[in-house]
């Protein structure tokens, strides 16, 4: 993969990290409004989901890292 693509896949995993931090703060939200409504399974896989984004990000970068131009 060349320095670009994973510069563009770095990009897009912080994208879909704050993406499912916004879920979390959602559901944080919704909570506040009617505690009725908590399910522990429904945070259990926000945190999960967020758990693989952060994971993907780590990932991309480490793959940036190592095949971006050095000047």
């Amino acid at each position: 993969m060349s320095s670009e693509e994973n510069f563009r896949r770095l990009g897009l995993s912080i994208i879909i990290l704050e993406e499912k931090l916004e879920e979390l703060k959602t559901y944080a939200q919704e909570m506040v409004r009617d505690k009725s409504k908590f399910d522990p399974d429904v945070l259990i896989n926000i945190s999960s989901r967020q758990l693989s984004a952060a994971y993907e990000l780590s990932q991309s970068y480490e793959n940036y890292k190592r095949v971006r131009p050095t000047h």
